[in-house]
């Protein structure tokens, strides 16, 4: 390995655009933390957890994909497990 680099950021998340091929996703972010599958809607959600700017924050990118994994549309939102959003199942 000849450099270590941040890929999980905004700049990157903003380059993932509806009709993109799931594997163009995965040689740009590298390999999601989950994927969930959702098969009444024939969409799966490929998630990947990040830190935002201020490095406090935890936050996941998702990526939801059709039945052809192609991208249908991107969402941003703070991660639900990170206790330190207030958002763990602990604090609801």
């Amino acid at each position: 390995m000849s450099a270590l680099r941040q890929v999980l950021t905004p700049e990157n998340f903003a380059k993932v655009q509806p009709g993109m091929m799931m594997e163009d996703v995965r040689k740009m972010l590298g390999k999601p933390m989950r994927v969930i599958p959702y098969q009444l809607k024939k969409e799966t959600y490929y998630n990947w957890r990040w830190l935002d700017d201020s490095g406090n924050t935890s936050k996941i990118f998702s990526a939801v994909m059709d039945s052809n994994l192609r991208v249908l549309r991107t969402e941003i939102m703070l991660d639900p497990d990170d206790t330190n959003n207030g958002m763990s199942n602990n604090n609801r």
